[in-house]
């Protein structure tokens, strides 16, 4: 476990539950569910 003791960002939605910030920066935001299959969304600025 790699991750452990390490505190990451995420968002928490009112439905859909909790999505962990993977990448943050002037043009990406990537969400992911922190499971090893689980799901993602990657939104681009336009």
């Amino acid at each position: 476990m790699g991750n452990c003791g390490q505190s990451k960002k995420s968002i928490i939605f009112s439905v859909g539950g909790e999505m962990i910030i993977s990448k943050l920066d002037n043009t990406n935001l990537l969400l992911d569910d922190n499971n090893y299959d689980g799901i993602g969304s990657s939104y681009i600025k336009e």
